[in-house]
């Protein structure tokens, strides 16, 4: 639920026109004058390009981040399992008979699995800060002493 609100918001502050855009892209808005579908068609490409490698590895940081601060055991696993329904929300045919070249699949694939992995990295970073052992003051002045 975290990765989709997050991946909400993010869209919505860093891809304000991502709507309006998607609109056109599916056919729900009608396309304007012609001189202006260039521009529209190079919109949907930055567009495409800042949603798949800019909001999906953040949003991978943020429940990171989430999950390391709240997590006692295993952050990476539990960080890896929340973000598994975004990561398989486009998989309409199993791997090996997916309709598209091998290379094609790892691109369309790859921004998801950036993201478990930043979602990984951060949550275990997190998760040993908080938890790494402090030095008891009382066995350094002994030592010391």
């Amino acid at each position: 639920m975290l990765s989709f609100v997050l991946a909400a918001v993010l869209t919505m502050t860093l891809a304000p026109d991502a709507g309006r855009l998607l609109g056109y892209q599916m056919g729900w808005i009608p396309l304007p004058a012609s001189p202006s579908r260039i521009e529209i068609a190079r919109q949907i490409s930055t567009n495409r390009f800042v949603v798949r490698w800019v909001i999906t590895p953040l949003v991978g940081v943020g429940v990171g981040l989430f999950v390391g601060l709240l997590q006692r055991s295993k952050p990476g696993l539990v960080a890896a399992i929340c973000l598994a329904p975004t990561t398989w929300k486009g998989s309409y045919y199993p791997i090996r008979f997916y309709p598209y070249p091998l290379i094609v699949r790892a691109q369309i694939v790859a921004p998801d699995f950036l993201s478990i992995l930043c979602a990984i990295l951060v949550a275990v970073g997190t998760w040993r800060l908080l938890n790494r052992k402090k030095p008891n003051m009382a066995e350094a002045t002994v030592t010391q002493g």
